[in-house]
């Protein structure tokens, strides 16, 4: 204890001919030990030493780097109760654990989104839905691969927002199909040509949202600006060109609304209520000759 209070230099390594190697001032390291009781008088319940790290730029190296410091620590601590801390593992922690988490969020937010589907569309409708989800996060991996965006906290987020974003354009043109008469190809027709130009637009109206974080200094914000711009245009091709080439295939089986939703006595009824009503004319004019 008495050591820790020095305030002056002392050797700590010294070569046998008496020239020092090392030299240290013991009052830095006060704080670095705490004593169960009085300093010096009773044992010593923890201690830290600090050193530096050459933390690389990357995510993965940043994990690596934590992983393998901690493996040493683990390997050489013995009975000692060693703990390898720095500031920028509490990143890592979460970085190291991301890829689960992402797998998670968009299972989840799939499972949500389809799960709600299934009350207002045909189920064969969902599950062109669910392909379409499922390439869009696909094109999203891949067009991160391409554009070198490290899967971290920005892209998580942003992942977590493209189900619900992409999902909207084809949902739209779903609905829009299933309440269209005919051939499949004349149903996808007759939806694109109704909904289709409002879904292009309301793509165009986020895009340009976002356009200006294109050339933000920070690079958090072009990082949304590509996410972002990959979901908008994945989500568009999604609803405009997969969902109609996939129901021309399989519309057949999707009933239109208007078809299911017809009671099944209307035709009959409307037939027998017209001659009903032409003969209200006859009886009217009697009576009004009859005035």
């Amino acid at each position: 204890a008495a050591f820790l209070k020095e305030t002056d230099p002392q050797c700590v390594d010294r070569q046998l001919g008496g020239e020092c190697l090392r030299e240290i001032i013991p009052a830095r390291y006060s704080k670095e030990v705490v004593w169960a009781g009085e300093a010096g008088a009773s044992p010593i319940t923890a201690t830290r030493f600090s050193c530096t790290l050459a933390v690389p730029d990357e995510v993965k190296g940043r994990v690596e780097l934590m992983n393998e410091h901690r493996a040493t620590a683990d390997a050489n601590r013995g009975s000692i109760d060693a703990v390898v801390w720095s500031y920028f593992m509490l990143f890592s922690d979460r970085d190291r654990i991301v890829v689960r988490l992402v797998l998670e969020t968009l299972a989840f937010a799939a499972a949500a989104v389809l799960g709600t589907l299934v009350f207002f569309l045909h189920p064969l409708s969902v599950a062109v839905i669910a392909l379409a989800i499922a390439s869009i996060d696909g094109g999203i991996f891949l067009l991160m691969y391409l554009w070198a965006v490290p899967l971290d906290a920005v892209a998580f987020i942003c992942l977590a927002m493209s189900i619900g974003l992409s999902v909207d354009y084809v949902v739209h043109v779903a609905h829009a199909f299933e309440h269209e008469e005919g051939t499949p190809e004349q149903r996808i027709k007759a939806a694109l040509h109704g909904i289709g130009w409002s879904v292009l637009k309301g793509g165009g109206s986020t895009f340009l949202g976002v356009v200006a974080l294109a050339g933000a200094d920070s690079e958090i914000f072009r990082t949304f600006f590509k996410m972002l711009f990959s979901t908008v245009l994945l989500g568009l091709l999604a609803g405009l060109v997969l969902f109609p080439a996939c129901v021309i295939f399989v519309g057949k089986w999707i009933t239109p609304k208007l078809l299911e939703k017809t009671p099944a006595g209307v035709a009959q009824a409307d037939a027998v209520a017209k001659p009903a009503a032409a003969a209200e004319p006859p009886a009217l004019q009697a009576q009004l000759e009859r005035y």
